[in-house]
């Protein structure tokens, strides 16, 4: 187990539920955990991250102004606290205005940079990033030809949100039969994972015995 190990288990769990249409408020959380562990790991990986590319963009926003709009939400599910730790937090407004089509964001920012620090990505989340450029070609600044990566999803901004989520879920499960086990590109595990490690030796099983109380 390692922080990379740590950022696919929250992006695939956040993915597969969003997939299913569930619980956007934990896709969010979890996505949002899994950036902030991706954006390292990619520029540790010699990659530049998805905010590098972001922040020119927005030439009035300095990196603390773009972490505090990417976390906008996030920081209203986990904290009930202003930052003096007396204050509550008033965040009505900021709630009542989240949507599931927050978490779209969220997750394209993650997967591009869980696919700079590990080079490969499950086919879920290929699709999904092909997908997310479909839905908003002007966000991303793609221009393409036809025949590229938007023959996937035809004019796929003018669809309502459940029919544009639909097209995502039936693109994936038509392009399982054409995953070829031997690519090294494509993660084969699923996407909500086992609790694979464990605890061998008595000393980190007391450990973690006492973590849990």
């Amino acid at each position: 187990m390692d922080k990379l190990e740590v950022a696919r288990r929250q992006l695939g769990t956040a993915l597969a539920l969003y997939l299913e249409d569930l619980d956007p408020v934990s896709v969010h959380s979890l996505a949002s955990a899994a950036c902030e562990l991706l954006e390292y790991l990619s520029a540790k990986a010699g990659k530049k991250p998805l905010n590098h590319f972001i922040l020119p963009a927005f030439p009035n926003y300095g990196p603390a102004d773009l972490r505090r709009v990417q976390h906008e939400f996030w920081n209203a599910f986990k904290h009930a606290l202003r930052p003096d730790q007396k204050t509550e937090r008033d965040d009505g407004p900021v709630l009542e205005n989240f949507s599931d089509a927050d978490n779209d964001h969220r997750l394209f920012v993650a997967w591009y940079d869980y696919a700079n620090a590990a080079q490969r990505l499950p086919l879920e989340a290929s699709l999904f990033l092909i997908w997310y450029q479909c839905l908003y070609p002007e966000d991303v600044g793609i221009h393409l030809p036809p025949g590229t990566i938007d023959d996937f999803f035809p004019n796929l901004p003018a669809y309502d949100r459940e029919t544009q989520k639909q097209a995502l879920k039936k693109t994936i499960e038509a392009h399982r039969r054409f995953v070829n086990s031997d690519d090294p590109i494509i993660e084969h595990r699923p996407l909500i994972l086992p609790f694979g490690f464990y605890l061998p030796d008595t000393d980190c099983r007391r450990k973690r015995s006492l973590r849990c109380l």
